[in-house]
């Protein structure tokens, strides 16, 4: 019996103005561009936090996943019409803060180049110089 998270459908809006989203489509986790993708992220976890991004993983035949929570199948099933991304495609995309698509790829994208990709964004040099320029601590 689905849990009440399994029977709320995803808003992605809720993450506006919050986190930066990378949606990850593929046929199930044997697939080659997902398991390439996948790799991208391996030992990445604190850049991944300090760049406030939530990996959501949708995949047709297996567990989806939202950072490490499960998703009902029908949830990625809408996701996957919204993007239009077909059940046996692969597809990366990159939603920034803002809400709106700033990368989409047919192919797995390496990690430096989104970490990039993401540094480059007005809001992220703004994120950086007020880390840089916060309190400091000391003891």
């Amino acid at each position: 019996m689905p849990n009440d998270r399994e029977l709320r459908p995803i808003d992605l809006d809720k993450y506006r103005w919050k986190s930066r989203l990378f949606l990850i489509f593929a046929p199930s986790h044997e697939d080659g561009d997902y398991l390439r993708q996948s790799s991208e992220f391996d030992g990445a976890a604190h850049e991944l936090q300090d760049r406030d991004i939530v990996v959501i993983e949708l995949l047709e035949t297996g567990r989806s996943t939202m950072g490490a929570l499960p998703m009902a199948n029908e949830e990625q099933s809408v996701l996957r019409r919204r993007f239009e991304v077909p059940a046996d495609g692969f597809c990366f995309i990159l939603i920034g803060k803002d809400g709106a698509v700033k990368l989409r790829s047919k192919q797995p994208v390496g990690s430096g180049d989104l970490f990039e990709l993401i540094d480059s964004m007005p809001m992220r040099k703004e994120e950086m110089r007020g880390k840089a320029g916060g309190p400091v601590d000391r003891d």
